[in-house]
């Protein structure tokens, strides 16, 4: 319905205020993402206008430190998926639009990824967000600082814990996209060092396995 355009601001405005107001509801985040989602995905809908509105609330769910009053609710990292997935849609839709837009959301994530003042669950959101802007994006931003970041993952200060695990096996994820994207590329030694690195942390062999 082409008409629904006239609420477009309203409907963005509800998202941007509801957002805060319900940081520790991640029942109500999810449905605010996917309201936004629904937006996206109307072809008949014109958005432009209106991306940095946009924008806000959904960086807070995808990288907020906390998005549940109870830490065992798991509905959260849902809401950190799927605003993962907003973030990839618009950058896709509109970054050849604006040409800066990829790069201050890649900056973005790269810094909340790296901070380690953040919580697991932030560094879930950012790699969740670097991943969904696909093998490109994870060689760019994951793999230069993934030795360094595994290094400061302190294992025996989080093992056994559900974020840490929910972060390993998205670093995980990313690994398996990232050798699905270079399986036939040529080798030569910046794509050998890449793999030796990713062996190091992720066994090619240990990961079929699990897999």
């Amino acid at each position: 319905d082409a008409g629904l355009q006239q609420l477009v601001p309203y409907f963005l405005q509800f998202a941007a205020e509801g957002v805060p107001k319900h940081l520790r509801s991640p029942r109500l985040l999810l449905v605010l993402m996917q309201m936004l989602g629904c937006l996206l995905r109307n072809q008949y809908l014109f958005l432009e206008p209106y991306l940095h509105q946009m924008m806000p609330p959904i960086l807070t769910c995808l990288v907020g430190k906390r998005l549940a009053e109870d830490p065992t609710d798991t509905v959260h990292w849902m809401v950190r998926d799927e605003a993962a997935a907003l973030v990839a849609a618009i950058c896709t839709t509109y970054g050849s639009v604006y040409g800066s837009l990829v790069p201050r959301v890649a900056k973005t994530l790269a810094k909340a990824w790296l901070d380690a003042s953040k919580p697991l669950t932030t560094h879930y959101g950012a790699i969740a967000g670097i991943a969904a802007l696909g093998p490109a994006a994870i060689d760019s931003l994951l793999l230069p600082s993934l030795d360094q970041y595994m290094q400061a993952l302190n294992p025996a200060a989080h093992q056994g814990s559900i974020e840490h695990e929910a972060v390993g096996g998205l670093l995980a994820k990313c690994v398996a996209i990232w050798r699905q994207a270079n399986a036939n590329t040529p080798l030569d030694p910046a794509l050998q060092e890449k793999q030796a690195l990713l062996q190091k942390w992720f066994p090619e062999d240990q990961f079929m396995e699990e897999n």
